[in-house]
């Protein structure tokens, strides 16, 4: 089984408008590094989506990324990009990501897209948690990903709000924290409640039980 790391950037439009209504959160951006079973970095993926519906980057975003509209016209469609990167993470893989934010937001735009829905529950590693619980003994701790990078001494050479780029950061943070109890540690994704008692979960991991209802 390999390790997806998963991140992303995405644009947002006017809070009212009908567009934000359709979708809130655009993909811009999806980046990912790709781990084998021992936790070695063997392969990155990286491609910038043309928007759709949001092609005026919001101010607040503007000021995080290091590029700009120029560059987000030179992208692919989001059908395109995501038909590419699930076929690149292969068959065996679970997803890892900083914060629980990325999966949802590749959710509702798989959702926009018709895509069908990843596979029930959806399991994975959020690294943010698991640092948290490790280093800082706060598993709702929230610190942010260039801080841990920075006090981690793991060289930046890229700069961060990059998809491609902090996914590969969040990838060597996570070679760095213990698996010993990785197995124990995961998370199970939210977006799609169950419809139906036959969909409902219900999992002990991490020293509680999570049960996830319609």
């Amino acid at each position: 089984m390999n390790y997806i790391v998963l991140d992303l950037e995405w644009n947002q439009g006017k809070k009212d408008s009908r567009n934000s209504k359709r979708l809130p959160f655009e993909v811009i951006e999806i980046g990912a590094t790709k781990l084998d079973n021992n936790f070695n970095i063997v392969d990155q993926y990286g491609s910038i989506v043309k928007p759709k519906l949001h092609r005026r980057l919001h101010p607040a975003i503007r000021e995080l990324l290091n590029y700009d509209e120029s560059l987000l016209r030179t992208g692919r469609s989001f059908d395109v990009v995501f038909e590419e990167f699930i076929k690149w993470c292969g068959d065996d893989f679970i997803f890892c990501t900083w914060g629980p934010l990325d999966l949802m937001h590749l959710q509702q735009n798989m959702d926009y897209y018709y895509f069908e829905r990843l596979p029930s529950p959806v399991i994975y590693y959020n690294i943010q948690e698991i640092y948290a619980k490790i280093k800082l003994g706060d598993r709702y701790l929230t610190p942010s990903l260039e801080k841990i990078v920075e006090s981690m001494k793991i060289p930046i050479d890229g700069p961060f709000h990059c998809a491609k780029n902090d996914a590969y950061y969040t990838a060597k943070v996570f070679q760095k924290v213990s698996h010993r109890h990785l197995s124990d540690m995961y998370s199970v994704d939210y977006y799609h409640y169950p419809t139906c008692k036959e969909e409902e979960v219900t999992v002990k991991h991490n020293h509680y039980i999570e049960y996830v209802s319609s």
